[in-house]
């Protein structure tokens, strides 16, 4: 038996996929360049069907470069947790980022459930946490987007499918682009 556990492990387990940066423009309901202003952690929160209590992460951010269903100033609330084992989604006090949101369902690690209803508006970084794009000194580096060198050139010595870091600018240029069409 534990043979036959060991073969079907690795089928089992899940991986955050790749994607392609057009997939992931379209799959966003917003997309915003933003600040985040705040990091918490709701009340107790009743964790369904099991009828347990947990605090649920979450990050406050403000709109400061709108791109997709999004206003300058505009306010958004979203989980600042991971949904399962290979979501990374997190966020800094005072970072500025680029977001790449979708509405939540509910999900939580461990196979947990939050009724989305008690927390009206909370949304979900796209792609297990890969929706948050780090600004480091005008440049960003977006991990597991398989074509960016479609779109920019490769530095030398950087392997087909390994992310790289591009201008800020640039980047922003090729989401507009790429939401227009």
């Amino acid at each position: 038996m534990k043979n036959i556990a060991r073969l079907l492990a690795p089928l089992l387990i899940g991986k955050p996929a790749r994607i392609s940066l057009a997939e992931l423009v379209s799959g966003a309901t917003f997309i915003a360049r933003a600040r985040v202003t705040h990091v918490g952690t709701t009340g107790q929160a009743s964790l369904e069907p099991l009828g347990l209590q947990r605090e649920v992460r979450y990050a406050d951010a403000v709109v400061i470069e709108p791109f997709k269903n999004t206003k300058k100033g505009q306010k958004m609330r979203f989980l600042a947790e991971g949904t399962w084992t290979c979501d990374s989604s997190t966020a800094l006090k005072g970072e500025t980022v680029l977001l790449f949101l979708g509405k939540w369902e509910g999900d939580l690690k461990s196979g947990e459930y939050v009724n989305p209803k008690l927390y009206p508006g909370m949304l979900q970084l796209e792609l297990s946490g890969r929706g948050r794009i780090e600004i480091e000194r005008g440049m960003v580096t977006p991990g597991l987007i398989y074509d960016l060198g479609r779109y920019f050139p490769r530095p030398k010595g950087v392997e087909k499918y390994e992310s790289f870091s591009i201008p800020l600018a640039d980047f922003e240029k090729t989401v507009q682009k790429l939401l227009r069409k």
